[in-house]
């Protein structure tokens, strides 16, 4: 691939750490995700993006890109706990170098809120969509595509809000806490056991307390960049 070789050369030529090595990585990262390669891009850029705050600086404009882009490979995964997690992180060094009224920036809002929705909390995304779209006709002006579907989205999570309550996770009867299926998430992960009996207790505490039938295979799957903390707050809902 072009851009692969590109990045390869551009190793050789300015050496690993350069500027410009580094955003010949990143784009490659945009190739990955455009060509549906999620979890290319997410394996590569959670690498290029720490080489690039270590090398350029946590805020820095080309760190911050490819911080939001890794942000919106999670998002575009299905890994939404995660993404909101990482962008609620982000926002505040977004605004801080570009500034609020900054297309970059207002478009992460608008992520933010449809990650909202996207886990049931839809309270939360139409707070957040009313709160942006003022911004966003100062800035963009009131035809901007990304005004429009912001507006769209707004209309269609109150259509949503209307409609009779369904039955939802939060819904379950849930036997434990957050922190208690903390500890028991975070040992699994660690797979913290002296035994297979042990092992078992912790994944049948977790399926009973959670009431999720086989929650143990699942958090075993998530992938590296999914967090204990991710996992259970996916598990107890918004």
């Amino acid at each position: 691939m072009q851009l692969q070789a590109v990045a390869q050369d551009s190793v050789v030529a300015l050496g690993a750490t350069d500027r410009d090595t580094l955003n010949a990585w990143r784009d490659f990262t945009w190739y990955l995700s455009r060509a549906g390669d999620l979890d290319g891009a997410i394996r590569l850029l959670t690498s290029v993006t720490e080489d690039m705050r270590l090398a350029l600086g946590q805020a820095d404009p080309d760190t911050l890109a490819a911080r939001y882009h890794l942000t919106w490979c999670i998002g575009e995964s299905g890994e939404t706990v995660s993404a909101i997690r990482r962008l609620t992180q982000l926002l505040p060094d977004m605004h801080a170098v570009w500034g609020g009224h900054d297309a970059r920036v207002l478009k992460a809002r608008h992520d933010l809120a449809v990650y909202a929705a996207n886990r049931g909390d839809l309270d939360g995304a139409v707070l957040q969509l009313r709160t942006l779209l003022p911004d966003l006709a100062r800035a963009l002006g009131e035809q901007h595509p990304t005004t429009v579907q912001a507006w769209h989205d707004l209309s269609a999570y109150q259509q949503r809000l209307a409609q009779p309550a369904r039955r939802s996770r939060s819904a379950r009867k849930v036997r434990i806490g957050q922190a208690e299926a903390l500890v028991l998430v975070r040992r699994l992960l660690a797979w913290d056991f002296t035994s297979d009996q042990e092992a078992d207790a912790c994944l049948t505490a977790l399926e009973r307390g959670t009431g999720i039938k086989g929650v143990g295979d699942w958090i075993l799957s998530a992938p590296d960049h999914v967090t204990a903390e991710d996992l259970v707050e996916e598990i107890f809902g918004p």
